[in-house]
């Protein structure tokens, strides 16, 4: 059910966006801070929005150390346009890199409740194969039989870490990565509840701190605007329009 209810907001979000369609891979990207948002948040309700126009190529930013402050995550907004298409990675083979061993999550928003933006684990990769060591890979399908895949247009939310510091629900772990290769669908013990937190686990070392995640097939998130106030305001859009349907 709860699977169900996060495709149909995807598909609501697309008619709310109204972005048009489009398979390129070239455009600007989003720098994290753009537009003085500061460091991107680690959850859904402080999520960093993303704000252009055009397919939006990469993200760019960076994760803390103990030198420089506990920020382990980063998560953003964005509009996977083309499902079909869509690829996240921080490999320099298509553009993009990571100065430390990265993973790669996805989620799903699904609700607006009393506790601020929920979403739903969707896609996850340590390390694409093939490729060079620390580097992530997200394609629309999930390659561990847990059937996982992105379905629809609209709104989602990528996050980014070190090696190996993992999304949690008040169920457990969201993923269960088998092996570090596969692009894991949320069949952890805690894949069915929204995510909560992160289990902090490495973030330890003092190298580079920087990434760039290439994109293809999506565009900016475009939120109606910035903060709670803005996500509260289109989730009542999106009732709306859900109960005129």
């Amino acid at each position: 059910m709860k699977r169900a209810i996060a495709l149909s907001f995807a598909a609501l979000a697309a008619g709310i966006v109204g972005l048009s369609s489009s398979a390129q891979t070239d455009g600007p990207e989003w720098v994290e801070g753009s537009l003085g948002t500061g460091d991107a948040g680690s959850l859904p309700g402080n999520a960093q929005n993303t704000s252009g126009s055009g397919p939006m190529s990469g993200i760019s930013g960076g994760l803390g150390t103990p030198l420089t402050g506990a920020d382990f995550e980063d998560m953003f907004w964005i509009f996977i346009d083309d499902p079909q298409n869509f690829r996240a990675t921080t490999s320099i083979e298509f553009n993009g890199f990571a100065q430390f061993d990265s993973q790669l999550w996805l989620f799903q928003p699904v609700s607006f409740g009393k506790g601020g933006v929920q979403a739903l684990g969707l896609l996850a990769n340590d390390e694409a194969q093939g490729f060079e060591d620390g580097a992530s890979l997200l394609l629309p399908n999930s390659n561990d039989n847990s059937g996982a895949f992105v379905a629809e247009r609209g709104l989602y939310l990528l996050a980014i870490t070190r090696f190996n510091n993992d999304p949690f629900s008040d169920g457990g772990l969201i993923f269960n990565q088998a092996n570090r290769f596969e692009i894991s669908g949320p069949d952890g013990p805690g894949g069915s509840l929204p995510i909560t937190g992160w289990t902090g686990e490495g973030g330890g070392g003092d190298g580079g701190i920087e990434y760039r995640i290439r994109l293809e097939g999506v565009t900016f998130a475009n939120l109606p605007a910035p903060g709670a106030l803005g996500l509260l305001g289109l989730a009542a859009t999106l009732g709306r329009q859900r109960r005129r349907s």
